[in-house]
């Protein structure tokens, strides 16, 4: 007998562009567990690339989307967890940029870190999203997401293949 919990989350169209950026985020995850293939000056590289090409925008267009939704609602316990963790990795790459971090103890961190947050989008924010909000503010979503094209993040040298 199908459980609820083994149902595969239905994603709301408005929102898959931000589930297919999650991919990416999961994808990266999974490549920087192989950091201990290259150079640290690699790592560090390839964790600022990712970082500039894709997660900045992608938290910049989640906080300007989502935040209004939690204050709407009053839903203090997504937001804090939600705002929480985005410092959380602003700051791990500002300490990235600034100290001499430990990079392949810094990778696996960085990597754990961001994995639990987008595994929390998916499995707990986005589903309450989708249940709390009409399907019109869903399509507002949607709309400011219109421009975004999803690719394949591209780095040199593919130290994850080795």
């Amino acid at each position: 007998m199908e459980t609820k919990k083994d149902k595969p989350l239905k994603r709301d169209k408005n929102l898959v562009v931000f589930s297919h950026e999650h991919y990416q985020g999961l994808l990266f995850c999974k490549r920087l567990k192989k950091a201990n293939r290259t150079n640290d000056e690699i790592v560090k590289r390839y964790i600022l690339d990712f970082w500039n090409t894709y997660l900045v925008s992608h938290f910049n267009h989640e906080e300007k989307l989502f935040l209004p939704l939690f204050k709407e609602k009053q839903n203090k316990e997504i937001e804090t967890q939600f705002l929480t963790e985005h410092q959380q990795l602003r700051t791990m790459i500002i300490e990235l940029n600034s100290t001499n971090a430990t990079v392949p103890s810094f990778a696996k961190q960085f990597a754990k870190l961001l994995t639990n947050h987008i595994r929390f989008e998916e499995r707990k924010m986005f589903p309450w999203i989708q249940e709390s909000f009409s399907i019109t503010k869903l399509a507002t979503i949607g709309n400011a997401l219109n421009n975004i094209k999803i690719k394949a993040h591209q780095f040199t040298p593919q130290f994850w293949d080795k």
